[in-house]
């Protein structure tokens, strides 16, 4: 009883944490959340895809797709933003085609595809954050 106790303690403080943190962030770390919750989707869903534990891949996938979608892509400045929005808008819808036929597929190779993109995406995004942020 304890442990449920503390369990649901420790679950609420995360929440109360990311609330927080989202509610005090500027753009750039807002980005950076995401890119940050992204990547735990993505090691979630290959973890769940090697221990065959299906229903929570999917959970785990649809999670990633909706910070790509609703996230990243749907932040994207396409009027001003120019080609690098487009490259990025490309990329993203990628990403989220690419992890609804690992879901489809229950294919590791594609969730692992998927984080080895958005690791370098989000590598270049930290550079210019911080360099932005250094000014």
């Amino acid at each position: 009883m304890y442990l449920a106790t503390q369990a649901r303690a420790v679950n609420a403080y995360r929440q109360v944490s990311t609330v927080t943190q989202t509610n005090l962030a500027s753009g750039p770390q807002l980005v950076s959340l995401l890119f940050d919750a992204l990547r735990v989707r993505l090691l979630q869903a290959e973890n769940l895809l090697v221990q065959n534990q299906l229903p929570e891949k999917g959970l785990a996938i649809g999670h990633a797709v909706r910070i790509i979608e609703e996230g990243l892509r749907s932040g994207l400045d396409m009027r001003s933003g120019g080609e690098l929005s487009q490259s990025l808008n490309d990329l993203y819808g990628y990403c989220a085609k690419t992890l609804t036929e690992a879901n489809l597929y229950n294919d590791v190779q594609k969730v692992r595809e998927v984080a080895r993109l958005i690791e370098t995406v989000a590598y270049a995004w930290k550079q210019v954050a911080s360099g932005s942020s250094a000014q």
